[in-house]
């Protein structure tokens, strides 16, 4: 991955996108919030979801309003 790239993410961005893409792989389906919060150590689904939306905004991620699993990674990949 572009060392710019890494730079625009935030460190538990980071790891709720490495953790996804972990999941992804192993599953073949995306993670809900609670299993990235209990994934990556974040007890509140309300701060999963602020940096989800920050991944967002960021281009990386898209997310289906409505779905439970509803998470895709876009952009460039890890």
């Amino acid at each position: 991955m572009p060392e710019d790239f890494q730079m625009m993410l935030a460190v538990k961005q980071m790891i709720e996108l490495e953790f996804i893409q972990d999941f992804i792989q192993r599953h073949t389906y995306p993670p809900t919030f609670r299993e990235i919060g209990r994934g990556t150590g974040i007890r509140s689904t309300n701060t999963v979801a602020f940096h989800l939306w920050n991944l967002e905004q960021k281009g990386v991620l898209e997310r289906q309003s409505g779905a439970a699993r509803g998470l895709t990674i876009i952009g460039q990949r890890l």
